[in-house]
């Protein structure tokens, strides 16, 4: 409520700024509120804006500074993706933005980097939908569904701007926390990775297991929607936590638990594929409002082209990774009936309202009925 209070007060602070500069002066580093024009009024072809974003009148004579942050290490996806946005951003719009990149979690730890978002602390990062989950939009935890997706494809045809579901979606996190989205980049597949070689071949084998699950709310769900006992530690925790038995294993997707070190923990690898997993490419919407409508057109192509980039790059690294962890570290390889696993989690999360009693069911509907016609 704060936040939309918020933004009507900024709206009108927009339009009395107008006003006052209507003899055709213009005020410097103003904004102009754009909620009421079309996509044809403002020029944008198929890209697709929040309602109610702004955006400069006039360009910085200085490079627009944007601090990006993940915890992603050299190796993980997220780490590649700030990659591709310097290399596209210097090719395509070299000097209209200076970029600080972080990685490795040197400046905040997952759980902490959207609040640095909010906060203008940061002004990009890599988040998943469980972290505005935590942060106040109450139905994002449905975005972090287990076995919500059928393919990559379908997970990034369903967070596209362009889209009219990844618009809604683009549209509701605007409303929500005033931050500008870009569809999604991929993480990797979610597997389930043990310390010791046990056999997992039914939802039931999972019973008595102390799992690692990322620390929002809505992994620990998911965890427990899959029938473990679940530990919730940041990633930088699990290598120790794994060695000295702590706990007997993690879920993760390949890219972390390699960049991470912990094949050197792992004895085998259980393909359960129960989460697809997209990170949202987030914009401090202070700093989208300080561009001209010209530089957010170029901001938003580049950051599109580095997302595709990164897909692309994820699904060709995991298949290289997966021989790596075979070949070379021995670890074991199960491929157990991903059926029952599916039927128990969704059976969990949607006959527990305290979970699913807040979701978009009508987008939900929509997500799933995309993921059908692709098949």
């Amino acid at each position: 409520m704060k936040r939309k209070i918020m933004n009507i007060l900024i709206a009108v602070a927009a339009c009395v700024a107008l006003t006052a500069c209507g003899s055709g002066g213009s005020a410097s580093g103003g904004a102009a509120a754009t909620g009421g024009d079309s996509a044809e009024e403002l020029d944008i072809g198929d890209r697709h804006f929040p309602e109610g974003a702004a955006y400069a009148e006039t360009e910085s004579s200085e490079p627009l500074k944007i601090i990006v942050t993940t915890t992603h290490k050299p190796g993980a996806a997220s780490y590649q993706c700030e990659q591709f946005i310097q290399q596209v951003f210097d090719e395509k719009a070299p000097g209209m933005f200076q970029f600080e990149m972080y990685d490795s979690g040197t400046l905040y730890k997952t759980d902490a980097e959207f609040p640095a978002i909010l906060a203008h602390e940061a002004g990009m990062s890599f988040i998943q939908a469980s972290y505005m989950y935590d942060n106040g939009l109450d139905w994002a935890n449905m975005l972090d569904m287990g076995y919500l997706f059928d393919s990559v494809d379908h997970m990034k045809a369903t967070f596209d701007p362009e889209g009219e579901i990844g618009a809604e979606i683009q549209q509701a996190i605007w409303d929500e926390f005033h931050v500008m989205t870009f569809g999604c980049d991929y993480i990797g597949t979610r597997e389930l990775w043990l310390a010791e070689d046990k056999d997992i071949n039914t939802p039931e084998d999972c019973a008595g297991l102390t799992i690692r699950m990322p620390t929002s709310a809505s992994f620990v769900q998911l965890g427990e929607a899959l029938g473990f006992n679940v530990t919730p530690l940041d990633v930088s925790e699990v290598y120790l936590a794994m060695e000295t038995g702590l706990i007997d294993g993690h879920e993760n997707q390949i890219f972390s638990t390699y960049a991470q070190g912990q094949f050197e923990v792992c004895k085998t690898l259980v393909f359960i594929d129960h989460m697809i997993t997209p990170n949202f490419i987030t914009l401090d919407g202070d700093i989208w409002e300080k561009m001209t409508l010209e530089q957010q057109k170029i901001f938003y192509d580049c950051m599109c082209e580095a997302r595709d980039l990164t897909i692309e790059w994820a699904v060709e690294e995991q298949e290289k990774l997966l021989e790596e962890a075979k070949n070379t570290y021995g670890i074991r390889f199960q491929y157990p009936d991903k059926a029952p696993f599916k039927e128990k989690v969704q059976k969990a999360y949607l006959e527990n309202k305290e979970i699913s009693g807040t979701w978009n069911l009508e987008l939900l509907e929509k997500i799933n009925a995309l993921g059908e016609s692709m098949k």
